[in-house]
C-alpha cells in the first residue's frame, strides 16, 4: 500500500472511531453531522431518505480557512469521510469498517485495466 494511502487509511480508521463515539475525542464546532438538506439532488439522496446518517458537514468556508486549519485531521478528514461509500461509512463494527475500507482504497490504486485483462503466458507451445 503506498504511504500516501496508509495515511489516508489511518486518517479513516481515527474518523470512524469518532464517529462512532468509541474514542473520548467531539468533533470540533465547525463540523456537524447533516441530517437534512432543503433540496433533493441525487448526491443528497440518502440523507433526503434517512438511509446516510453520516455525511459531515463544515461551517467554514474555503476563503475563510487558514493554512494550519487546511491541513488539520478533522478538515482534511471530514473531506475525504463524505468521498467514501455509504456502505463503507455505515460499517456496524470496526473490523467490519477496517475491512470495507482496504477494498475500497485497493480498488482506488489498482488499475482497472489490470483486473479485467487475463495474464498472458510466455510459454512457447
Amino acid at each position: 500500500m503506498p504511504i500516501r494511502i496508509h495515511f489516508r487509511y489511518n486518517d479513516m480508521k481515527l474518523f470512524y472511531k469518532i464517529m462512532s463515539e468509541m474514542v473520548n475525542i467531539p468533533l470540533p464546532s465547525y463540523l456537524f453531522v447533516k441530517t437534512c438538506y432543503p433540496y433533493s439532488t441525487r448526491a443528497h439522496a440518502g440523507v433526503v431518505d434517512g438511509i446516510d446518517f453520516t455525511t459531515v458537514g463544515c461551517t467554514l468556508s474555503v476563503r475563510n480557512l487558514r493554512s494550519t486549519l487546511e491541513h488539520s485531521f478533522f478538515y482534511r478528514s471530514f473531506n475525504y469521510w463524505n468521498t467514501l461509500p455509504v456502505e463503507v461509512r455505515q460499517s456496524p463494527s470496526f473490523d467490519l469498517f477496517c475491512l470495507r475500507l482496504k477494498k475500497y482504497l485497493f480498488r482506488s490504486i489498482t488499475p482497472l485495466a489490470q483486473l479485467t485483462q487475463p495474464q498472458s503466458s510466455n510459454c512457447a507451445e
